[in-house]
């Protein structure tokens, strides 16, 4: 409860109710960058609650999107698209007037990456060939690599250049065509230029 005074010995009687809301603490923003063409999916965790607020919105720059509550203390967004590659500020804002509860994080818009050929285009099933993905736009240190299904991460996918990305090839149990696609912003998007990988049977000497 608020009361005021003008000489600190006589108070008013009708003071006002004044409410502290936890805005302060930790906030997090996974994955905190993505593709221009926008779409990916990220999610804001908080280390208060935040179940409290209603009308809640991701703002990516200017650029405004209804965020979805997944729990008491975090929510999810979906990025919208850009024209400009770059860094923008990320902020959460809450009801008609756009209240701002959290503000000081960026996010990051990176040009589309396209994959043009694997060389070695092929190997054996048991998997551990070191392929070299040519392509361009590969910035990041977060890169995982799809052989179909399989992803390979960390020590198994590394960027070398902007032109070249490595990655492991994974143990599979079927021969055939396995697509390559590569992400930048540790899984959450995958290029779409399915270029094929081909698995073959292990080599053998009959004695």
């Amino acid at each position: 409860r608020v009361v005021v005074s003008n000489n600190g010995v006589d108070w008013m009687t009708n003071g006002g109710t004044f409410s502290y809301e936890a805005r302060d603490g930790v906030w997090e923003l996974s994955p905190s960058r993505g593709p221009l063409a926008g779409g990916t999916s990220v999610n804001v965790f908080a280390s208060e609650s935040i179940s409290g607020y209603s009308g809640v919105y991701c703002l990516f720059g200017t650029s405004e999107v209804a965020a979805t509550a997944v729990n008491e203390r975090q929510i999810s967004c979906v990025v919208p698209s850009s024209s400009v590659a770059g860094v923008v500020s990320f902020r959460v804002v809450e009801g008609v007037s756009r209240r701002e509860i959290q503000s000081g994080l960026t996010f990051e818009y990176y040009a589309d990456a396209s994959i043009l050929f694997l060389r070695p285009s092929g190997g054996r099933m048991s998997g551990g060939t070191i392929v070299n993905v040519i392509g361009s736009g590969f910035t990041s240190d977060a890169v995982v690599c799809r052989f179909g299904s399989a992803t390979v991460s960390e020590d198994g996918a590394r960027v070398v250049s902007s032109s070249m990305v490595t990655c492991m090839s994974p143990a599979t149990f079927v021969s055939g065509g396995a697509v390559v696609e590569v992400s930048l912003n540790g899984g959450s998007d995958f290029t779409n230029d399915r270029v094929a990988y081909m698995y073959g049977s292990d080599a053998s000497v009959d004695l």
